[in-house]
């Protein structure tokens, strides 16, 4: 019989006592009946109290268990923090240095362009200035032959062919 059922049976003596007049409430009862209820709570009572203290550390356990887990994942979730704030610092300095590769890159490309368009209007005006010097020249030549022929002293045969230059 459980603790719970002896205290109800007691409670029931009660009820079903007799009550005295004039007493306050107070109510005459079996005593060897209530000692006996007495005794057998108290023969339960470290079955149950054992019981309580296992309820009791089972639930000291559980709530360590639920700690320690609640810390190894508060651990747990700081380490991915850190590591995902690790990799965005790395990820941002990838970036940074990207575009500074790029910026010089594009920088070294516009002085390249600009060399070599100087380069190539420097090659055209020298062309050009041979050209002209060319064809100042072949003029003087041309101006050198008309010359030579106006004041020839004799034809050559009469199969000569005049060539015009012009």
């Amino acid at each position: 019989m459980s603790i719970d059922e002896i205290l109800t049976m007691m409670d029931e003596m009660i009820e079903k006592g007799w009550s005295m007049p004039l007493s306050g409430g107070k109510c005459l009862v079996e005593a060897e009946k209530m000692r006996q209820m007495i005794d057998d709570i108290r023969a339960n009572m470290p079955g149950e109290i054992k019981q309580a203290r296992m309820i009791v550390s089972d639930r000291s356990d559980i709530i360590n268990n639920a700690r320690q887990e609640a810390d190894r994942l508060i651990q747990k979730a700081e380490e991915k923090a850190n590591q995902m704030v690790a990799e965005n610092e790395i990820t941002l300095r990838a970036k940074a240095q990207a575009k500074e590769i790029l910026e010089r890159t594009q920088a070294k490309c516009n002085e390249q362009m600009r060399a070599a368009a100087e380069f190539s209007d420097k090659l055209i005006f020298s062309t050009e200035e041979a050209l002209t010097g060319s064809l100042k020249v072949i003029k003087e030549a041309k101006e050198a032959m008309k010359h030579s022929r106006r004041h020839s002293v004799a034809p050559m045969n009469d199969h000569t062919v005049d060539i015009k230059l012009d």
